[in-house]
């Protein structure tokens, strides 16, 4: 009855990592809601106003995509079975996980988040 004692663990702690997900899913609703309010609301052009509402964007998915896999990662490392049988389930999981978030680091640093539009006002916003 290994199988049964795994699914009995795994229930709380899959429901736990879904739960933490949608934290993170909140935060990053909030944070676009009132960040492309107070960009729409400032006196630079529309064209930079879009500009960095997207740039915003990105960082942000990206961001989420990131602390999501970060929670199903301690998920699968609470997981762990004191079973031999599974180490090996776990070793592949663990490592694929590890290559994603990796993969999303990567793909965060190459992203031109530095760039500024011309014609932005500094003091004005």
């Amino acid at each position: 009855m290994p199988t049964l004692r795994l699914l009995a663990d795994a229930v709380p702690i899959a429901f736990s990592c879904q739960l933490d997900c949608l934290r993170r899913q909140q935060v990053f609703w909030r944070s676009q809601w009132f960040y492309n309010g107070r960009t729409l609301c400032g006196a630079a052009p529309w064209s930079d106003k879009l500009w960095r509402m997207q740039q915003r964007w990105h960082a942000d998915v990206l961001s989420l995509w990131y602390d999501c896999g970060e929670a199903h990662h301690r998920g699968y490392i609470r997981l762990a079975p004191g079973d031999d049988v599974w180490q090996p389930w776990l070793a592949s999981v663990t490592h694929a996980q590890r290559l994603a978030l990796d993969g999303l680091l990567e793909l965060g640093r190459r992203q031109p988040f530095g760039h500024l539009a011309a014609g932005i006002d500094p003091e004005r916003g």
